[in-house]
């Protein structure tokens, strides 16, 4: 298990420091760094212009919601941002990240095999989609990879430890991934524990996920809710100017255009 220690850091370019070294050492790619490292900068810049030294996670979201103009962990804000921003809190109190799993196991071991061919078959039988039987196959081909990587040979070797291990592992993810894998274990542990691959089913020590289905984009914005939105654009930047710019000029479309703003007797509306 691995074990370490609260880091050092005190100041946020120390820990910005000490968490790319330390995702460097546990295997993250040189490219994934750089484009964690891309945040990281704009954090240290922003604390600096505001003169602030240490991390909080009330600083996380005021960051986000002023570079950003969203709210951390919202479903509209960068995955790449709500990730790194959850890394450097959990770096800061733990000493440590857990690096998502994602090296795809192709041919199980000939102890897990049965088990995997069996389930896979048990799920077709309750009429699932042929896509979902396909992503559930691929789940168990990965979670057995894990496993395999644990030395855990044999599906009744699997202890709460390695669970807990596995789901540490989905930090970051989106909240939809994050549903359907627990879904995918809960649905193995219980089938493995039914049919004597192992003697108990870990599925109460399982998270609950909340889930919220996407809602449709609204239909019309407000002139407010259209100045609100070109404000939030950062214009210091080549990519925010030609973002503003796209917006702009979509706002300021004439009315037969598919998007446009619309008087009402009430108040004028932005019409996609």
């Amino acid at each position: 298990m691995q074990t370490s220690t609260t880091p050092q850091a005190t100041t946020i370019k120390e820990l910005s420091s000490a968490l790319r070294s330390h995702m460097a050492k546990i295997g993250y790619r040189p490219r994934t760094i750089q484009l964690y490292g891309y945040v990281l900068q704009e954090l240290e810049d922003y604390c600096e212009a505001h003169n602030i030294s240490a991390f909080t996670t009330e600083l996380g979201n005021q960051f986000v919601w002023e570079r950003y103009g969203m709210k951390l962990g919202d479903q509209f804000t960068s995955k790449t941002v709500n990730h790194v921003l959850r890394m450097i809190a959990d770096y800061q109190k733990q000493g440590k990240v857990s690096k998502r799993y994602s090296r795809v196991y192709t041919e199980p071991s000939q102890a897990y095999a049965p088990l995997v061919e069996s389930a896979v078959e048990s799920f077709r039988r309750t009429n699932a989609a042929e896509n979902s039987v396909r992503r559930y196959h691929w789940f168990l081909l990965r979670f057995g990879t894990f496993l395999q990587d644990r030395g855990v040979v044999y599906f009744n070797q699997l202890e709460l430890h390695h669970v807990n291990v596995f789901v540490e592992s989905l930090t970051g993810l989106s909240e939809s991934t994050v549903r359907a894998t627990v879904g995918h274990l809960k649905r193995l542990f219980d089938y493995a524990r039914d049919h004597g691959y192992h003697h108990t089913s870990f599925s109460n020590v399982l998270p609950a996920v909340r889930y919220h289905s996407h809602r449709r984009l609204p239909e019309t914005f407000t002139v407010e809710e259209v100045e609100r939105i070109l404000n939030s654009i950062d214009r210091h930047n080549p990519t925010g100017q030609r973002n503003y710019t796209m917006l702009l000029l979509v706002a300021r479309l004439p009315s037969h255009s598919t998007c446009r703003i619309i008087s009402s007797p009430s108040e004028e509306h932005f019409v996609l």
